[in-house]
């Protein structure tokens, strides 16, 4: 039977399978199964049905492996919790992170693919690998203009609000931690420090069971605190202890408006300890004046050290920065990244401002007439 009759008739892993045992050349285009890490831990899960474990990663909660999906040619992180790990919080905030993301349902955050446990007993769950810089690395490496900087912030923001909509409190938003895809994706990969909102309807507390480690564990997920955020990043009464809610969320919204406008952090672990009220003004950040009056003013609601004082919601965030870009006339281009558009707009401005000027000399001249 030629390649061409094997592959309609079976199921596509299968069919790839067998054409490779025959020594069938696979057709054009159709991708390769990548190999494995000749350096992989031994001791890990090679393969979790069509999944193969193909490296270990950089992860959030336990261990993150990433693997190749034969079946739809992809790739995804595994998170994997061992029988080391298993004990006490470890295994709530494993569970949590996972229940979370299949609540969101964004494009900021990974989807989930599976849940489950492996032959061994480890728990694991499935998501989609998202690719990217840092954030912080993206503002170490050039100075943004303030309209790149809205831009970025108007997508981080739009899903935190989700987040609050699906009653989620984000918790941590340490800029080394969001990823800046090729396409202008803005993505939170891990969701560890992530919690449930005190108020979370009809769930105050997630429950499941699940056989793991030869045994049925009882799990029990409470609507607090999650990993816990970077110290410069975390809102003050999340140092003080308190657990993460919408308020929190925005100050953090706020710190991290200040550095995508200025390229400096808020605030160092030192500085915001000694809880000083009042945030720092972007317009007034170390080499950088043009820091529209209207992101500032954002940034200064945010960045309340009182938690009652900064707005209620996010989207009291999101308005006055939409308003900005979609702004025609400015002095300060919304898209600062086209400097003939900015230039054009100062131009209509002073063109304005000359205009006003020859009104008030005709004015003048009347009077003296």
């Amino acid at each position: 039977m030629s390649e061409d009759e094997l592959l309609p008739t079976m199921p596509f892993m299968q069919g790839r399978k067998l054409l490779e045992e025959l020594g069938v050349t696979l057709p054009e285009g159709m991708a390769a199964i990548p190999a494995p890490d000749p350096d992989l831990d031994p001791q890990l899960p090679v393969g979790f049905g069509r999944l193969t474990v193909l490296s270990e990663v950089e992860s959030g909660t336990g261990r993150a492996l990433l693997a190749h999906d034969e079946d739809l040619g992809r790739t995804v992180r595994i998170q994997l919790l061992g029988a080391d790990q298993a004990a006490g919080p470890g295994l709530e905030t494993f569970v949590r992170e996972a229940r979370i993301l299949a609540r969101l349902q964004h494009p900021g955050a990974p989807s989930v693919h599976d849940f489950g446990t492996t032959e061994d007993g480890d728990l694991y769950f499935v998501v989609a690998q998202v690719e990217g810089q840092t954030l912080r690395d993206a503002l170490t490496d050039e100075e943004w203009s303030a309209g790149r900087a809205a831009r970025v912030f108007v997508k981080l923001a739009e899903l935190v609000a989700c987040a609050h909509d699906r009653r989620v409190a984000v918790g941590d938003l340490d800029p080394s931690r969001i990823l800046l895809g090729r396409f202008g994706e803005v993505t939170i990969p891990f969701w560890g420090g992530a919690s449930l909102l005190a108020d979370d309807p009809g769930e105050e507390r997630i429950t499941g069971r699940h056989k793991a480690y030869g045994r049925t564990a009882q799990i029990g997920v409470l609507g607090g605190k999650g990993e816990g955020a970077s110290a410069a990043y975390g809102s003050p009464e999340q140092l003080r202890g308190a657990d993460a809610n919408e308020r929190s969320d925005i100050f953090c919204l706020g710190a991290v408006l200040y550095e995508l406008l200025t390229g400096n952090a808020a605030f160092t672990e030192e500085t915001i300890a000694k809880l000083v009220p009042g945030g720092p003004d972007p317009r007034t950040a170390r080499g950088r004046r043009d820091v529209p009056e209207e992101l500032a003013a954002v940034v200064d609601a945010a960045l309340r050290f009182v938690p009652s004082e900064r707005p209620e919601s996010v989207r009291e965030l999101l308005d006055p920065v939409l308003a900005w870009i979609d702004a025609p006339r400015r002095g300060a281009a919304p898209d600062g990244d086209d400097p003939l558009r900015e230039a054009r707009w100062r131009l209509d401005d002073l063109k304005k401002a000359a205009e006003a000027l020859q009104g008030r000399i005709d004015a003048f001249e009347g009077v003296l007439d």
